[in-house]
């Protein structure tokens, strides 16, 4: 987590001072994120069925 912190910080220097590239790949802003979402019954048990399967395998 601490470098999302450095990319807003340096996200912000550069939006006050105008310095650095503005191509530079840190600058890029983060995706967006709205949380999460409650899974249906069956997106929850999709997961939960195939790691037990590959679990049984092993």
């Amino acid at each position: 987590m601490r470098g999302r912190h450095e990319h807003r910080l340096l996200r912000t220097w550069h939006d006050e001072t105008g310095l650095g590239p503005t191509d530079h790949e840190l600058l890029v802003p983060d995706p967006e994120f709205h949380g999460f979402r409650q899974l249906t019954r069956e997106e929850a048990e999709s997961p939960d069925s195939t790691y037990l399967k590959e679990l049984k395998a092993s």
